[in-house]
């Protein structure tokens, strides 16, 4: 039975450090991490009705196997008493890519100037550390809040169907944490490209990307309220991406991009006990017209909501031997993404329920054991179940 292969499968073991920075000289500190995912099993009925030829056995159901899941270099410079920092990340996974790469100008804690490439104003986990995350896989629709925010598309035709965004774009952006007593407020907004990490706009003096573009730009705020009373917080963004017959670098091909994102979401923690929640709503929209039919081409809604308790005091209290750098919690996360297509009368429904335990031991090493049940619901064909077993672990400094 599905469900009960869904049981025995889903343990994500995932270590994860949580890097202390290393200084190489005064003013320059260097962290890195890597993680390490072993599938142990993962249900796969894409492959359903495959047949090798011409034994006629049947495609395997389910995949097992390594991977490298990340592997980041991260450099910081601190200099002129701290007014200045320099940042530079790269991506090693699956080829090396830049991350990070900007420089920030702090005027003061309620006001910091960047400029180069920084993840955008998105969803609250978006702007989280991979190192950081209760769950190792973000929800769904936070990848679709940032990629779709951006150049990526659904259409496999698209010159803009595989612009993985990895959260970041390029340009101007204004940071800052301001007092307001009964906690802090922060924000973060941007004026940036538009298109994505590593992709750019330029003209006959320097072929890019994109080679075309009249002043339009992507829009991006998000505000956070944070420890509000000590116990609570409250957030939310919103982004909008505007680009007229803009032209692909063949010089052949004229396109538009029109997207809106947001989201909204508030957590609270219960002092003492360990426990905390958090939920988030959102959704999105791209109006770039690519089928000249006049539709919407695609919206998305959805959000997670999660209940996440630290172990911690209750195993001091319980007089175990636990020391302040390690930490144990267990949670459950249930997420889900609707998703439309040119306005049809088709909804995408996809849900999923995470449940997972994580040990982390500062700052090296963190494990999360996850159980994954995944359902899609779709109208035109039938319900797919891709649950999964993995292992992942992660190190770093």
């Amino acid at each position: 039975m599905k469900h009960t292969r869904a049981i025995v499968l889903l343990l994500v073991l995932s270590g994860s450090g949580t890097a202390r920075a290393v200084e190489l000289t005064p003013g320059v500190d260097a962290t890195a991490y890597a993680g390490f995912r072993f599938t142990l099993y993962e249900q796969m009925e894409e492959t359903s009705g495959l047949v090798q030829q011409p034994q006629g056995e049947k495609a395997a159901a389910s995949a097992t196997g390594f991977a490298i899941d990340q592997a980041r270099v991260r450099l910081t410079g601190h200099f002129l008493k701290d007014r200045l920092s320099l940042v530079l990340e790269l991506r090693l996974e699956k080829g090396p890519a830049l991350l990070d790469a900007y420089g920030e100008w702090r005027f003061a804690p309620w006001l910091a100037v960047r400029l180069g490439q920084f993840r955008i104003p998105s969803g609250w986990e978006n702007l989280v550390s991979d190192r950081d995350l209760d769950f190792p896989l973000r929800p769904a629709i936070e990848t679709a809040l940032a990629d779709y925010a951006l150049s990526r598309t659904t259409y496999a035709s698209s010159l803009f169907y595989g612009n993985k965004s990895w959260r970041r774009d390029v340009g101007l952006g204004l940071a800052g944490d301001i007092d307001i007593r009964i906690g802090t407020l922060r924000y973060l907004a941007m004026l940036g490209n538009g298109l994505g990490a590593n992709l750019f706009i330029g003209g006959t003096t320097e072929r890019e990307y994109l080679v075309s573009n009249k002043g339009q730009f992507f829009y991006g705020l998000r505000i956070d309220l944070l420890d509000l009373f000590g116990v609570a917080r409250l957030g939310g963004h919103v982004s909008y991406n505007r680009h007229d017959n803009i032209v692909f670098n063949s010089g052949r091909t004229v396109l538009d991009l029109d997207r809106l994102t947001w989201s909204a979401d508030a957590g609270f923690q219960i002092p003492k006990t360990g426990l905390r929640v958090h939920g988030m709503v959102a959704g999105g929209r791209i109006d770039d017209d690519f089928d000249a039919n006049g539709r919407r081409d695609f919206s998305f809604f959805g959000g997670d909501v999660r209940l996440m308790w630290r172990l911690d005091p209750l195993i001091r209290a319980l007089g175990g031997d636990w020391s302040d750098d390690q930490h144990l919690e267990v949670g459950v996360r249930y997420e889900r993404n609707d998703t439309v297509t040119d306005e049809s009368d088709f909804t995408i429904r996809h849900h999923a329920v995470t449940t997972g335990v994580q040990w982390a031991y500062d700052p090296y090493l963190k494990i999360h054991l996850n159980w994954i049940v995944r359902r899609t619901q779709d109208p035109t064909q039938r319900d797919l179940d891709d649950d999964a077993v993995l292992l992942t672990t992660l190190i770093g400094w």
